[in-house]
C-alpha cells in the first residue's frame, strides 16, 4: 500500500518533531543543572564556584553551538507545520491545527529563551568570569 502524501506530511512532521525532542531534552538538562547554576554563582561569586573546574568559556560554546542545531530543527519543523496550514487538505481538522498552532508557539519560545541567553546572559557571565579571571 503506497502511502498517500498527507500521511506523508504527518509522518514528516512527527519527525521533525522527534529530531527537535532529541535536540532540546539534553540541552535544556545541561543547562538547567550545569550552565544555569554556574552562571548564577559566577555573578555572586568572588572566587570560582567550588563545583566547577576551568574556564567557562567552553560550557558556553558547546550551549551555542546546540543552540545552532536545535534552531535548524525547528526550522524544519516549523516550515512542515507552515506548508500543513499553508496548504490544508483532507487531514486538516482542529487537532492539526492545534499542533500547528503549538509549533508556532515552540518556536517562539525557544528562539526568545536563546536571544536572552545570547544577547544578556552569556555575554554577562564571561564578563564577569573575566573580571574573576576565570575563563
Amino acid at each position: 500500500m503506497v502511502a498517500r502524501p498527507d500521511d506523508v506530511r504527518l509522518a514528516d512532521l512527527d519527525n521533525a518533531f522527534r529530531v527537535v525532542r532529541a535536540d532540546l531534552e539534553p540541552h535544556l538538562i545541561t543547562e538547567e543543572t550545569i550552565i544555569f547554576p554556574m552562571c548564577r554563582d559566577i555573578a555572586e561569586a568572588f572566587s570560582w564556584p567550588s563545583f566547577h573546574r576551568g574556564p567557562v568559556g567552553r560550557p558556553i560554546e558547546i550551549v551555542l553551538h546546540d543552540h545552532d542545531h536545535a534552531i535548524d530543527a525547528l526550522a524544519d519543523l516549523a516550515w512542515i507545520g507552515d506548508d500543513l496550514r499553508r496548504r490544508p487538505s483532507a487531514l486538516w481538522n482542529e487537532t492539526v491545527a492545534e499542533v500547528v498552532a503549538a509549533i508556532r508557539r515552540l518556536d517562539l519560545d525557544i528562539h526568545r529563551h536563546f536571544d536572552e541567553e545570547h544577547e544578556l546572559l552569556f555575554p554577562e557571565t564571561l564578563r564577569l568570569a573575566e573580571e574573576l579571571r576565570l575563563v
